[in-house]
């Protein structure tokens, strides 16, 4: 895997709070952790966006089938050979 390095700032007090946790709980190491830890936030956020737009696709489908019923006539003119 390719890779990059990138300088990150943290509080004090939120890198103590990481560093205790992942030495003593995951027996990993912070650079993984943190790794993990936005893989998941970003795979959280493209299911709420995929959510979002499935509720809103559902919320729009009555106007949308009744545009469709409006122009169904022009369609099928168009299609005549």
């Amino acid at each position: 895997m390719n890779t990059i390095s990138l300088n990150l700032t943290l509080p004090h007090e939120l890198y103590a709070k990481l560093d205790a946790f992942v030495t003593n709980v995951t027996r990993s190491n912070n650079n993984d952790f943190i790794v993990e830890a936005i893989e998941q936030k970003l795979k959280s956020e493209k299911d709420q966006l995929q959510l979002k737009l499935a509720e809103g696709y559902l919320a729009t489908k009555e106007e949308d089938l009744s545009l469709v019923k409006e122009f169904e006539f022009a369609d099928y003119e168009n299609t005549k050979p």
